[in-house]
């Protein structure tokens, strides 16, 4: 989704985040700080990542809490895309 505007992530996930926030400067600060926490998440856990130094979530409880989370942030870009189409 990164470079689902162009091939730049940083301006592209920008692009994102003014869609999904419809220029909500409050919401927007929201969104960035969700897309960044769960990148660290995914970054320190074994979820993205399966090497030796990387946390392995023991609880299932935790593994359905993150990837509810993610799934709603997922949801929420999906949506706010497909409403922009004209």
């Amino acid at each position: 989704m990164k470079t689902y505007f162009q091939e730049d992530k940083k301006l592209s996930a920008n692009e994102l985040i003014n869609v999904i926030s419809e220029n909500d400067e409050l919401f927007s600060e929201h969104i960035t700080s969700e897309f960044k926490v769960l990148t660290e998440i995914g970054n320190k856990f074994q979820i993205r990542h399966f090497e030796q130094d990387k946390i392995k979530l023991e609880s299932n409880l935790h593994i359905d809490y993150l990837f509810y989370r993610m799934s709603c942030l997922i949801h929420l870009c999906t949506e706010s895309l497909k409403n922009k189409q004209p």
